[in-house]
């Protein structure tokens, strides 16, 4: 059986405040130039993230997560090491 669950306000938010941090750090390799690697895909990574925290902060929009009953049982078994949440 899927479950379907929408992410609550405060996952959302967590996701925006870690997207904001990742966004700043690829800013930070762009600009300082130090990072060897390819500052178009660095580009592209930044706006990725503008997008997305733009859906997570947008109150009009929801998210959610689907999955099989029996994955959301066996989460902490799948290597993640802690349970699937419990939303209410």
């Amino acid at each position: 059986m899927k479950l379907k669950i929408n992410l609550p306000r405060g996952q959302k938010d967590v996701i925006i405040h870690a997207l904001n941090h990742y966004q700043s750090a690829l800013e930070q390799m762009v600009e300082s130039n130090t990072v060897d690697a390819d500052d178009d895909y660095l580009r592209y990574q930044h706006f990725d993230c503008r997008q997305l925290i733009g859906i997570m902060a947008d109150e009009e929009i929801d998210v959610m997560v689907e999955l099989e009953e029996t994955v959301k049982d066996t989460f902490v078994h799948r290597g993640h090491g802690v349970d699937f949440p419990e939303y209410v």
